[in-house]
């Protein structure tokens, strides 16, 4: 994981005047946003879910200071799992009543529930969609490093459309405005490619 302090650093460059605390707080929010907005931090975790278990509890898998956005895609025991909503996840629940492979995968505030509960240990493999928490100053090294000129220019863009501070510039707003566009773009673009058909099926809720 790697720190925003080369962000941070980049960003006072441009508005002195900003106190690190602040540029710190900038930074985060944007990086925040253009992950929410892109997907493109995404990593693949692998778990071995106990038998008899419904719920998965990856708080201890992710990488250090990350918030899981949504699972992209899912897998027991090399089967694709269906996105489920509460409703059809109670349906569901209703209909089996035997111990087979999970089929279906709910995405709760910290945790995942499949069902039906398999009798014996199952093997899940998720691929899930992260930022960094609301409290984080890190992020995966590779994310920072391809997205490091989007990350700046989000930053900037917004802090120096605010009115009436020390760093308001709207015609450096307006550059970093159009840098901030075009990376984004690429990064949507990125992760819709790494989206493949498999995932974007699986985001059809049941």
């Amino acid at each position: 994981m790697a720190s925003f302090d080369s962000l941070v650093l980049r960003v006072k460059q441009e508005c002195p005047s900003l106190m690190d605390i602040t540029a710190t707080s900038a930074v985060r929010d944007a990086v925040r946003e253009f992950l929410r907005s892109t997907e493109v931090w995404q990593t693949e975790i692998e778990y071995t879910l106990p038998g008899n278990t419904a719920f998965l509890d990856l708080s201890t898998l992710l990488p250090t200071d990350a918030e899981v956005m949504r699972i992209s895609s899912a897998f027991a025991a090399g089967i694709p799992l269906r996105k489920a909503t509460p409703d059809t996840l109670l349906k569901a629940k209703n209909r089996f009543v035997s111990s087979s492979t999970p089929r279906l995968i709910l995405q709760r505030l910290l945790t995942f529930e499949v069902f039906p509960v398999n009798s014996v240990a199952t093997e899940i493999k998720l691929n899930v969609i992260l930022r960094p928490s609301k409290s984080s100053n890190y992020i995966d090294d590779a994310v920072l490093d391809e997205w490091e000129e989007g990350f700046a220019a989000a930053t900037l863009f917004k802090l120096m459309m605010q009115p009436k501070k020390p760093w308001t510039n709207p015609e450096s707003a307006s550059f970093y405005r159009g840098r901030y566009f075009t990376n984004l773009s690429q990064a949507k673009g990125q992760a819709l490619t790494a989206n493949g058909a498999e995932q974007q099926q699986f985001n059809k809720f049941i």
